[in-house]
């Protein structure tokens, strides 16, 4: 599966979730902001929300910070 992620071409095995792609990347779904294809996904849909061949993922890590 080739991917776009954050501006890179990327190839997976298989993704299926977007849940599943972060936990292949070593991410926590309650740590990251996502935007498929140019439009925002809510955390409470990663699980249900797939990942297709040819999809631009942003994938932006939360910082806290002072």
């Amino acid at each position: 599966m080739k991917l776009v992620l954050n501006g890179n071409n990327t190839e997976f095995e298989e993704v299926g979730s977007i849940s599943s792609l972060l936990e292949q990347l070593g991410l926590r779904d309650n740590e990251v902001l996502v935007e498929q294809n140019g439009t925002a996904i809510q955390r409470r849909n990663f699980d249900c929300q797939r990942v297709c061949d040819g999809d631009a993922l942003e994938i932006v890590r939360m910082v806290a910070g002072g």
